[in-house]
């Protein structure tokens, strides 16, 4: 099946649009129409020629180019410190680039044999771009409402340099918490992949006033031999992350030690298979907390389902847990609502909680089916309570070397259930 219009007929429908074409006019449930694509596994043939999906040519207008007039920086930077780094400017795209980058993002990752939740459903409407310097720009998307995750506040951002797509990640953000994917594309690891990265972190912790950054155990080799290969925990323990598990804190300062003591000496892929068990933390602001490295949005959903909460109807009693304010929720926000449901009816004693925290919890609600999460978060961290609830659900097992629950980068499903 061609992915490209027919050669030869200008303006003429492909066999892919045609084919999308029929399922949504069949009845334009859009997670059917998806169901029974995966379902038929049509084969596509994309003729790249000379469109923006190219490797080569693909690039996103910039005002001014930023040549490299001294040696690349391939020095380590600290994450925590920021002194001597300019500050990041952050604008809004408006429709038609955000449109633009949008495309640019999913193209970038397509032509690589990859595919991001947070490009497929980008929002146009939230998207900002963050000028950090030296021509490196972060393109930050927001998901469309309809399918946004129903508990965290999920991003996907692609890297620029001087306009060229140098890499990609994304992000799913809890109070002041974040769990990163980040990944630059091959031809541009030998650049300035560190401070790249610690840019990012700039830019996310002053635009979402995230204190602190996790990292699955696949973005360090749990599953990922590319990972592995690349020596990517130590990747980051030098940019100031650590193990969240003590037993594999124990393990990287043996592995450390070793390797001060023999240079040149390198990690056998066993020990970094093993210290890719289990997550890596860095906070850049305050003290690290151990209930926010060990909170896991996986194992909280298996306590919810294992509750029964996530048996709820789809239309749950949304009076009982959030008093009559519940009554005047929009389409939108009763939507959000549903996804959140059975994650609140699982807190105990939610329904007793004091007429406050339940009107905060009803601005929670509002702002999950707001234009941009951004202000999804700001409300969740006015709500301590809640906070301290969600803490408790999705806290380690009993045991200091409890490991958290996987979630490879662009895996929304650990909270599809919930």
């Amino acid at each position: 099946m061609r992915a490209g219009a027919r050669p030869g007929a200008p303006g003429a429908q492909s066999d892919a649009a045609r084919l999308l074409d029929r399922l949504a006019a069949a009845g334009g449930a859009g997670e059917a129409d998806r169901a029974l694509l995966d379902q038929v596994q049509p084969r596509l043939a994309w003729a790249l020629g000379h469109a923006a999906g190219s490797r080569t040519l693909a690039a996103a207008p910039v005002r001014r180019v930023v040549f490299q007039r001294r040696p690349l920086l391939r020095a380590r930077p600290s994450a925590r410190r920021r002194r001597g780094r300019p500050r990041v400017t952050v604008r809004r795209a408006e429709r038609p680039e955000a449109a633009a980058l949008i495309d640019l993002a999913r193209a970038a990752v397509t032509v690589r044999y990859r595919e991001v939740h947070a490009f497929t459903f980008a929002d146009p409407e939230d998207v900002v771009v963050a000028e950090c310097g030296r021509g490196l720009a972060v393109a930050w998307m927001g998901v469309q409402p309809r399918h946004r995750l129903p508990l965290r506040a999920h991003y996907g951002f692609l890297l620029t340099r001087n306009g060229v797509p140098v890499g990609y990640g994304d992000a799913s953000c809890l109070f002041e918490w974040c769990e990163i994917a980040f990944n630059v594309f091959d031809t541009f690891r030998g650049g300035e992949s560190a401070l790249t990265f610690v840019r990012v972190l700039d830019f996310v912790g002053a635009h979402l006033g995230i204190r602190t950054f996790l990292l699955a155990p696949y973005q360090l080799g749990r599953g990922n031999a590319e990972a592995v290969d690349s020596g990517a925990f130590w990747f980051y323990a030098k940019l100031g992350f650590a193990p969240a598990r003590p037993d594999l804190a124990r393990l990287a300062r043996v592995e450390r030690r070793r390797l001060d003591r023999a240079r040149g000496a390198r990690s056998s892929s066993e020990t970094l298979a093993r210290l890719a068990e289990g997550r890596m933390a860095l906070t850049v602001r305050g003290r690290r907390e151990a209930a926010v490295t060990a909170f896991d949005a996986g194992r909280l959903t298996r306590r919810v389902a294992a509750s029964g909460a996530a048996d709820l109807p789809r239309r749950a009693d949304g009076e009982r847990l959030l008093g009559a304010g519940a009554l005047r929720l929009s389409p939108a926000e009763r939507a959000a609502f549903r996804g959140l449901a059975p994650i609140l009816a699982a807190i105990p004693g939610l329904a007793g909680w004091p007429r406050a925290d339940r009107a905060r919890l009803l601005a929670v609600i509002r702002a999950k089916a707001g234009p941009a999460e951004v202000r999804y978060l700001r409300q969740l961290r006015g709500h301590p309570r809640l906070r301290a609830a969600l803490l408790r659900l999705g806290a380690a097992e009993d045991g200091p070397d409890g490991a958290p629950a996987l979630r490879p980068p662009g895996d929304t499903r650990s909270e599809a259930g919930a």
